[in-house]
């Protein structure tokens, strides 16, 4: 479970890459990518790698600046700049855009949910996770609707074991690697 987290980490530092790391004052836009940034501290609210990529079609990025220990300054900052963030979502996506983001994750998560199972039903995966311990997987919708890529990691040297096409629309898993 922590290495899931830890890789929903990393993806949200690649959804949300930082150029200004050196300034002390944090920019609502990040200049490299010109997402919209919602600042975050302590443990995330976002839910994983389902959280990141539809914030990323919402055009925005969650973007840590603290970790656990937060004084009421900074969070009142944060809570301001936040609120910046969520105006300008809801002008774009109107008053409700935040349940209906919350709807695209949660469906989107029960899809990466779906895909790996249907990745740990293949024999030769049941057979490697055996043999590796047990294998953890990272799910990212690829080029069509029911598609989606799947990498396979082993918990006991965290390297990658396999890559996988998965359609989920006639349950093939075809091997990339």
């Amino acid at each position: 479970m922590k290495r899931i987290f830890a890789l929903g980490l990393f993806l949200a530092f690649l959804a949300c890459s930082n150029e200004n790391s050196g300034q002390t004052s944090i920019s609502p836009v990040n200049k490299k990518d010109s997402l919209l940034r919602v600042l975050t501290y302590g443990l995330s609210p976002w839910r994983g790698a389902a959280d990141v990529w539809i914030a990323k079609q919402y055009g925005f990025c969650y973007y840590p600046v603290s970790g656990c220990i937060v004084t009421k300054e900074l969070k009142d900052s944060i809570d301001n700049e936040n609120e910046k963030v969520y105006q300008v979502l809801a002008r774009q996506y109107g008053p409700g855009w935040k349940q209906a983001y919350t709807r695209k994750v949660d469906s989107l998560s029960a899809l990466f949910e779906q895909v790996k199972e249907v990745v740990k039903s293949q024999s030769n995966i049941q057979q490697a996770g055996h043999l590796h311990d047990t294998l953890y997987y990272h799910v990212a919708p690829a080029d069509s609707t029911h598609v989606f890529d799947v990498q396979a990691f082993r918990s006991n040297d965290n390297k990658l074991a396999y890559q996988f096409k998965v359609n989920l629309q006639t349950l093939q898993v075809n091997r990339v690697q």
